[in-house]
């Protein structure tokens, strides 16, 4: 189960929210500003979700930069 959890968790946390992957077009200031952190962190621009709920949240999917998460 630990293993599962420690692979899998953005996934299952992102379908039970019914998360929506954006792209630059869907989103271009935020997209925008992402990729320009990402450069400047010299790590690959990660995937962008819009989970639609009232409550602030941040996610970060992925186990560590260099495996960014598979949809």
């Amino acid at each position: 189960m630990n293993f599962f959890s420690y692979w899998f968790s953005d996934k299952i946390v992102l379908r039970a929210y019914g998360a929506q992957e954006l792209d630059a077009s869907a989103a271009p200031e935020l997209y925008s500003i992402v990729q320009e952190l990402a450069h400047e962190a010299h790590i690959p621009v990660p995937r962008i979700y819009l989970i639609d709920t009232d409550t602030p949240t941040l996610l970060p999917p992925g186990a560590a930069p260099s495996t960014p998460p598979s949809p």
